[in-house]
């Protein structure tokens, strides 16, 4: 006896609007059961929900036989991958075998060009460095005088600033712990006598140590002028050597890229080519292994609900 089911029947169950779009296209609003029309249809029904159209004994068995097309899906899915890498590995390996001698062809034409860029530039860096010792020792010298200098002027001051705040402190404290019952009025003027002491030690050290640092910062950007005016001309001709070098270097550089590029190219192009053509077959694979499992599901399903018919 043949079954149908409704569209309504399948929108009940949450099928999506495009599956009942398609099947109301194919079959109109009533659908005539048949193991060929399944299968036909088979990658357009989603048979978790049509499963739910089927007694739950049925459903057990249908459940059954998925669990073994899911086991074949998974197998042929793992070989379809394996050969995937197998495909791609090869791919790499073709072209780091293209490539390996067109590398060391390009390493062996820098290496002279580099060892020449080092011999061309040594001298004036050297020269360079030579300068800086000196320079940079005048440098420290005068930083070192200005700040025994900055310690000298400022030492004194520092240390009435930490006198007078010590004093001002235990003043403080004397009035705390004599204040008894007039606890909150002795320390609060004792706390305003001591920030009043403490301000104007502060105001007397800043104004000794203001001038001091002042100097201090006169003599340190003197004598890094001083440093830069030593190391100009050296530094000026380790840059017009260098620039010099780098340009050499970088026209073989060129030469020896573009000889590299030359390989490259059809190298690289057959390696996607080969990359792609991988990628292909593997969909192709994939495609066919999704719609067998689908067919099973659905010539499976399709047994089922005609049973119980």
């Amino acid at each position: 006896m043949a079954r149908t089911i409704t569209i309504a029947q399948l929108r009940e169950l949450g099928a999506c609007q495009s599956a009942l779009d398609y099947l109301r296209e194919q079959t109109g609003t009533t659908i005539t059961v048949t193991p060929e029309l399944c299968i036909e249809h088979a990658q357009v029904i989603d048979w978790d929900l049509a499963k739910c159209l089927l007694p739950e004994h049925l459903q057990a068995e249908f459940d059954r036989a998925d669990n073994v097309a899911w086991a074949d899906y998974e197998r042929d899915r793992a070989a379809a991958e394996a050969g995937y890498e197998r495909a791609t590995a090869l791919a790499e390996s073709d072209y780091e075998r293209a490539m390996a001698p067109a590398m060391a062809d390009y390493e062996r034409a820098l290496a002279p060009a580099w060892a020449e860029y080092e011999r061309a530039t040594a001298p004036a860096k050297a020269a360079h460095e030579r300068a800086m010792a000196p320079a940079m020792a005048d440098y420290e010298r005068a930083l070192a005088l200005a700040g025994a200098d900055y310690e000298r002027v400022s030492a004194p001051a520092w240390a009435e600033y930490r006198r007078v705040r010590a004093l001002a402190w235990a003043e403080y404290e004397r009035v705390g712990a004599a204040a008894g019952a007039e606890y909150e009025r002795a320390m609060a003027l004792a706390e305003s006598d001591y920030e009043r002491v403490r301000a104007a030690a502060e105001a007397d050290y800043e104004r000794v140590r203001a001038p001091a640092k002042i100097e201090y910062e006169r003599v340190r950007a003197a004598a890094g002028a001083g440093y830069e005016r030593a190391l100009a001309p050296v530094w000026a001709e380790y840059e017009r050597v260098r620039a010099k070098a780098w340009a050499e270097y970088e026209r073989a550089r060129t030469a020896a890229g573009a000889e590299y590029e030359r390989v490259r190219a059809p190298a690289k192009a057959e390696y996607e080519r080969a990359m792609a053509l991988a990628w292909a077959e593997y969909e192709r694979a994939m495609a066919l292994i999704e719609a067998d499992y689908e067919r099973v599901r659905a010539a499976k399903w399709a047994e089922l609900y005609l049973r119980e018919g």
